[in-house]
């Protein structure tokens, strides 16, 4: 599974790390199961420093309208999201 993450409901927090190459039902699984915790409003750290994604412009403009959705229901709450740098090779360290 390219996505993991917990939630602390007790923090009210999410720690996401993505791993591998990252694909559009991947993220919508993870938006799912945030709403069925009931932490779409929760704060999330999303660490994709070891991933990639195969999104192309049609799943970008569904994710940005699945977004909107998401966030007419109930607030979404802020996200951080740490990148590396592109093109580094999934096995290479980038310290």
């Amino acid at each position: 599974m390219p996505l993991t993450w917990t939630i602390s409901h007790f923090d009210k927090m999410i720690e996401a790390r993505a791993a591998g190459i990252v694909r559009f039902p991947d993220v919508i699984a993870f938006l799912d199961a945030v709403r069925a915790e009931g932490a779409l409003a929760y704060r999330k750290l999303f660490d994709a420093r070891q991933a990639n994604s195969e999104f192309d412009e049609r799943d970008l403009a569904t994710y940005a309208g699945a977004a909107n959705g998401y966030g007419s229901v109930e607030p979404l709450g802020p996200i951080a999201l740490v990148v590396g740098p592109r093109g580094v090779p999934q096995n290479e360290a980038l310290f």
